[in-house]
Parts: structure tokens; C-alpha cells; sequence
């Protein structure tokens, strides 16, 4: 499907303009936070083509310059902590680079916060002013982006999710890993949604603005025009699977959530725009 595309000045990240839509989100699964499937009116929004590099964030530190705090709150581990062999970025006398092998990966081990400050400082917003907003994508533009108006398992259709269609399913129980962690790069042709964005099924799982509710499907809010949860829950809502878990994870209406300070190796994220600014 060809959509009108941008190029977003701040990050030079390719931007897809999603058209307004009437779509079908939700799974019909029995006792299940996805049920029940339900109608709703979604407004045309930007939806980055492809996940937030590690050379992205980079850029993103050098500009905004935060304090050793908000990068403490964004990014990384503590000392000690066994997945600090796999944070992509270091710190120079010169600022931020990532590490070698590691530019074009998409930036794992940020919590919420860290990918909703990269997200308004990349659509030219005050990232110091508030903490809870964000261009992160809602869990309803999230799911329509991944598989557009039709309900479908998966970006590609109900096809079972394979290693030549999405990175899932590559880690093995007490596997250890040297630096590099078995992440495919931004723009590798793997779990390609209808509209043309990469990884919109397995690789790493991907932040959303939403406060995470296994009954908000259930809920009348649910059904309203641009839907989002804006309640809080304690728990954010994180959407598409990624290298780790099994390709079932990866359904494009599968829901789940962290706490918003959790970073993984295998959670990253990407941003929306508005319209509004072009």
C-alpha cells in the first residue's frame, strides 16, 4: 500500500501517514484481556517506518544534554546488573556513541520515560515539562498499524509467525550472550505490516502510551473515537512481540504490560506525529 511519507528533521526517521480509519481491534479469545474485538474510529496519524535506533538515542542525548538523573530514569542498568554487557550506548568525552555493531539496532534497555522524552523532543516538544505525555502510539494505533483495517493474526495474515517473517523464538532456556544481543536491525524486512513499517511483530516489544488494563477492552472507553487508557494502572502497555519470547506473543492484538521505570533487552519503541505538524 502506498502512503504519503515524511522525514522528521529532528531524527531524519522516515514517518508513514496512516489515512483515518474504521478498523476491528481485539481478539474474540475466551477469558482473554483482548476480547472482546471491537469497531473503532481512528483519526490519520504518523507512524515511524521503522523502531528508534541506538544511533537515534544517541543523537537524542547529545542534543538534550539531561542530567546524570532523567539518563539514570531513561536508559541503561546499575552497576552489577548482568544485562549491562548489552546496553548499546557509551559515554565519551565527546557525548554519546554507540558501541560497535550496535548503530543500527533498535534501542533496548529504556524504560517508558526514557522513550516518551526521546518521542517529544524527536516532534520538536518540551521533553522537560511533562513526564506523562508522549507521541508514543496508543494501543489502538499500534494494533492498526500493525495489521491495518481487517483482523488478523498477524501483520501478514493468520500465517503461523516464522524466522523468515518476524525475529521471534531465538532464545533458549540458560543461553548467555556475548555484546551482541540476536536483534535484527531497523530496517530488515521482518514482520512488515501492511502500511509498510517494519517489526510490527516480534524483534523487540515496542512502549505504548497507554496505561495497561486487562479489562479495558470491556470497557466503553475502549469503543470511543482515538481510544486510549488513560487511567493509571502502575503498568504501561507494550505491544508486537520480540526475539525472545515465542511467535504466539507476536499477534497483533496480543496485549500486555511492565511498570514504566522496567527496561529489557528485549523493549524498545517507536513514535507517532500528528498531522497537526506537518
Amino acid at each position: 500500500m502506498e502512503l504519503p511519507q515524511f522525514r522528521r528533521r529532528t531524527d531524519g526517521m522516515r514517518c508513514v501517514l496512516l489515512p483515518s480509519a474504521q478498523v476491528e481491534i481485539g481478539n474474540d479469545l475466551a477469558e482473554s484481556d483482548q476480547a472482546p474485538r471491537h469497531r473503532v474510529e481512528i483519526a490519520s496519524f504518523l507512524m515511524d517506518a521503522e523502531l528508534v535506533s541506538v544511533a537515534a538515542f544517541a543523537r537524542f542525548l547529545n542534543s538534550a544534554r539531561p542530567n546524570d538523573d532523567l539518563i539514570s530514569a531513561w536508559c541503561g542498568v546499575a552497576t552489577g546488573d548482568r544485562r549491562l554487557a548489552h546496553f548499546q550506548l557509551d559515554r565519551g568525552r565527546k557525548g554519546w556513541v554507540p558501541l560497535p555493531g550496535t548503530d543500527r539496532q533498535p534501542m533496548v534497555l529504556v524504560s517508558w520515560f526514557g522513550a516518551s522524552a526521546y518521542s517529544l523532543w524527536a516532534n520538536s516538544h518540551d521533553w522537560r515539562t511533562n513526564s506523562t505525555a508522549s507521541f508514543l502510539p496508543t494501543e489502538a494505533q499500534w494494533e492498526y498499524a500493525a495489521r491495518g483495517v481487517t483482523p488478523k493474526l498477524f501483520p501478514w495474515g493468520d500465517a503461523p509467525a516464522t524466522l523468515e517473517r518476524a525475529q521471534v523464538g531465538l532464545h533458549r532456556s540458560r543461553q548467555t550472550y556475548d555484546q551482541l544481543l540476536p536483534i535484527a536491525t531497523v530496517s530488515e524486512y521482518l514482520g512488515m505490516s501492511p502500511f509498510g513499517l517494519h517489526h510490527m511483530a516480534g524483534n523487540v516489544w515496542q512502549w505504548c502510551a497507554d496505561w495497561y488494563d486487562p479489562e479495558f477492552y470491556q470497557k466503553a472507553a475502549a469503543s470511543t473515537r482515538n481510544p486510549v487508557n488513560h487511567q493509571p494502572s502502575a503498568v504501561r502497555s507494550e505491544r508486537g512481540g520480540s526475539w525472545i519470547g515465542p511467535g504466539s506473543l507476536a499477534h497483533s492484538s496480543y496485549r500486555r504490560g511492565r511498570p514504566p521505570a522496567v527496561r529489557g533487552r528485549c523493549l524498545g519503541f517507536r513514535c507517532i506525529g500528528s498531522t497537526d505538524d506537518l
